[in-house]
């Protein structure tokens, strides 16, 4: 019965109409999730540039502390002598 009315669905082109408007449909929801991947890259791209702000910022802060470390043993070994 299946086979007949296949073969009844194909003859009529209505098979062929079904099958494309599926892959219509297939392709309209590649493009959304496409979309939605992108818009998601975009979000983690931001945080990953913010991060490397914040670590930059991070490192130099690190730096001027050893600075300001480094001048005040100095300034005490200098009183002390």
């Amino acid at each position: 019965m299946r086979l007949a009315r296949v073969a009844m669905l194909f003859e009529s082109g209505d098979l062929l109409t079904k099958v494309v408007m599926e892959i219509q449909d297939m392709v309209a929801l590649i493009d959304k999730e496409e979309a939605a991947d992108n818009e998601h890259k975009d979000l983690c791209d931001s945080a990953r540039r913010n991060n490397s702000q914040k670590a930059d910022k991070e490192s130099k802060i690190n730096s001027l502390n050893r600075r300001s470390w480094i001048t005040s043993m100095l300034l005490t070994v200098r009183w002390k002598v």
